[in-house]
């Protein structure tokens, strides 16, 4: 067996944190090589045995770097720093090194005084507000306001969705339906290494169809009756030699003109 080193690393130091990454660097001891392991929530209790080499993979959690349970190996060299990716968003992982000497399948390593220490990753939070979110079909102009927020202080890029096939990558954009429907409208916030989606539903509301029944039976029913509808248009019913003079009057529900006739 080889000789255990005598000066641990040290000084661990982390950079370019992000949701889904961070760089660990560290100071490195007087072994020739070193692992690095990492532990999500809670301080990392795993240490290497001797004449074992550790398989490292620089994305955490993967089964083949696990040195203990929910503990891997994210680094195995020569070198003082590794940029370790697979990282959830707005949670702490903590970090350990240990010296060793050795190659081949002789590792002698140094399990005492090791540092450690803690990154906790960067989040950001998608989110936005809609103007009117109840539109009538044939007025309709949805205003989309984004409400997104993020621990870091990047760049953040949109990315909109409406549902009916269009996009935007306005960070306030405006649209319009062409169809009546209920559409579930999603963004997606996006900075270096962050990325979150949010989804709201807008509803395009049809136009109303008024409709009723002419009781010709009833006194001045048999005159010409003159109906306004929605979309404008008209229709009589009633005696053609008679006249009438129709006053139309407006309820409007979600945008949409409901359209009654007082005569």
């Amino acid at each position: 067996m080889g000789q255990a080193p005598s000066t641990q690393s040290s000084n661990i130091v982390f950079s370019n944190t992000y949701c889904n990454r961070t760089n660990v660097a560290w100071t490195n001891g007087n072994g020739n090589g070193r692992i690095v392991i990492a532990k999500k929530g809670s301080p990392v209790t795993a240490t290497p045995s001797d004449n074992t080499y550790y398989i490292p993979r620089d994305t955490f959690g993967k089964a083949a770097s696990e040195i203990a349970t929910d503990e891997f190996v994210v680094y195995n060299g020569s070198s003082n720093s590794v940029i370790v990716f697979g990282l959830e968003s707005n949670t702490v992982y903590h970090f350990t090194v240990f010296e060793y000497n050795g190659a081949g399948s002789v590792f002698s390593y140094l399990t005492s005084n090791e540092p450690q220490d803690s990154v906790l990753t960067e989040w950001i939070d998608a989110d936005f507000n809609i103007d009117t979110p109840h539109q009538c079909i044939n007025v309709n102009a949805f205003d989309f306001m984004e409400n997104t927020s993020q621990s870091g202080s990047e760049s953040i890029n949109y990315s909109w969705n409406f549902d009916d096939g269009t996009t935007s990558t306005a960070s306030n954009p405006s649209h319009v339906y062409s169809t009546a429907g209920i559409y579930d409208v999603s963004l997606t916030a996006t900075t270096t290494g962050c990325s979150h989606t949010v989804v709201k539903k807008d509803t395009v509301v049809p136009l109303p169809i008024p409709s009723f029944v002419l009781n010709v039976d009833s006194p001045n029913n048999d005159q010409i009756q003159c109906f306004y509808y929605a979309s404008g248009a008209t229709t009589s019913i009633g005696s053609p030699t008679a006249r009438s003079i129709c006053t139309p009057s407006c309820r409007r529900s979600n945008g949409c003109c409901a359209i009654s006739v007082r005569r």
